[in-house]
């Protein structure tokens, strides 16, 4: 359990959001290590937390979340890297506020303090599936949807889920999942996602190599791909742990898994993941995420794809 307490006195006039927001700091010290789970808000926890939890941007994120104002998805593409055609496009999250982007990294904390996990997911889901309805993603393609690890043990899950089911005939549709949002409720996990598989859904498990349980998740869940995390796809760089990334690429490559490398940002790296056994791969060398989504008429190889 993490709390994080904001107090004020009787004669001060401090306003219930100011409150909200100086808890918001508190308990997000209270997830970190090094600090107790039980957290008071100080002025000097404002200064560490470097703007993250600004007054702007934590009205703008509560807004997205709970109205969808400002909420917009940027895609970056997966492509083959046989040929560097983009395969499909994972769905990455931004919120525009008075005409600029707040990242995730600005955003996800607040979003945790609060546990409003399930919200966003929420408002997600239903502004990929507005941009499938104006065909922002090219038809042909395909779209993969990250889900928090509240949202994949929640019973509703299915029934959001249910929405894309008019788009399946035109798209490939994945689920992302990172480890973590699997540490708990396993079986409730593998339940959710049996369902999803079965209603046409591919499974990906994310950011793979990046905690402790990868390979205890890859055989207890029903994983169809698996996404290096970029720590493993910069083994390239190391001639000393280079082979560890060849050994587990061979590994799950020979369990059935399709692989998918992040982090690619030269076409060596994507020529030497290639013959490793990675069959999509995704990075600035492919491209940035992006708003809107160039034709696929209007490209011919990765070159058109680089940053």
């Amino acid at each position: 359990m993490s709390i994080g307490l904001a107090h004020t006195k009787s004669d001060e006039n401090e306003s219930i959001n100011s409150l909200q927001w100086q808890a918001d700091i508190a308990i997000h010290f209270a997830k970190r290590p090094g600090y107790s789970s039980i957290v008071r808000f100080t002025s000097e926890l404002a200064e560490n937390a470097q703007g993250l939890f600004s007054n702007r941007t934590h009205s703008a994120v509560y807004e997205a979340i709970t109205r969808g104002t400002g909420l917009v998805m940027h895609y970056q593409p997966i492509v083959n890297l046989e040929d560097g055609k983009p395969q499909y496009y994972e769905a990455l999250l931004r919120i525009v506020h008075e005409g600029q982007l707040i990242m995730p990294s600005h955003i996800f904390p607040l979003v945790e303090a609060r546990s409003l996990e399930l919200d966003l997911d929420r408002q997600v889901i239903a502004k990929i599936i507005e941009d499938l309805q104006n065909q922002v993603i090219p038809i042909g393609t395909g779209v993969s949807i990250n889900i928090s690890a509240p949202a994949i043990v929640e019973s509703e899950l299915l029934k959001w889920l249910a929405a894309f089911k008019p788009h399946m005939n035109d798209y490939k549709l994945l689920i992302e999942v990172t480890e973590t949002a699997l540490i708990t409720q396993l079986q409730t996990a593998r339940n959710n996602l049996e369902s999803l598989r079965s209603m046409g859904f591919r499974v990906a498990l994310d950011d793979f190599g990046s905690g402790y349980s990868s390979l205890r998740y890859l055989g207890a869940m029903p994983v169809d791909v698996v996404k290096f995390d970029i720590t493993l796809t910069r083994l390239l760089d190391d001639e000393a742990n280079s082979p560890i990334l060849n050994y587990l690429a061979k590994m799950i490559t020979e369990s059935g898994h399709l692989l998918v490398a992040e982090g690619i940002e030269s076409v060596e790296n994507a020529e030497q993941l290639a013959m490793l056994g990675f069959r999509y791969g995704q990075g600035y060398y492919f491209g940035r995420p992006t708003l809107t989504i160039q034709s696929l008429e209007s490209t011919d190889g990765p070159v058109n794809y680089s940053a």
